[in-house]
């Protein structure tokens, strides 16, 4: 016994079945839309400062783990991004993170991350720029040893 579909009941499975398949499709189309490619990888430099007074090289700053690496390394990581808040890369800067300290004065070795590809020299003069502006507070920074690679 079987029953024959009306008109109405095979337009109604038509339409069901464009609908499911615009869905899906929307459904893809925004998944690959929302997954931009590299745009999560932030950009990644290095970089070298050399303080000349304000604070003297000892063995406590060899070491991350003591408070005294800590305290210079927050106090540097500040400024930078203070620098960098007086410059045209405020938008792409995300943070600053120093790596370790050796002698000669104080040289300091950091990372730089930026949210999009940004010129080293255009960092250089715009970091340059900034440490000008701030002044450094208790740290006089060599603004000619700045170094980005």
């Amino acid at each position: 016994m079987s029953r024959r579909l009306s008109s109405v009941e095979i337009l109604l499975s038509i339409i069901s079945s464009l609908l499911l398949v615009c869905c899906i499709g929307l459904s893809v189309v925004s998944w690959i839309s929302l997954t931009h490619k590299g745009a999560d990888v932030p950009l990644h430099l290095s970089g070298r400062i050399v303080i000349t007074a304000g604070v003297e090289f000892s063995d406590e700053l060899r070491n991350s783990s003591s408070k005294q690496f800590k305290t210079l390394a927050f106090d540097l990581q500040q400024l930078v991004s203070e620098a960098f808040t007086f410059s045209e890369l405020l938008r792409f800067y995300r943070f600053c993170q120093v790596q370790h300290f050796s002698p000669g004065s104080v040289v300091v070795t950091f990372d730089l991350w930026f949210s999009q590809l940004i010129d080293m020299k255009e960092v250089e003069q715009q970091l340059k720029a900034g440490l000008q502006i701030t002044g450094g507070g208790a740290l006089v920074i060599d603004i000619n040893s700045i170094q980005i690679t």
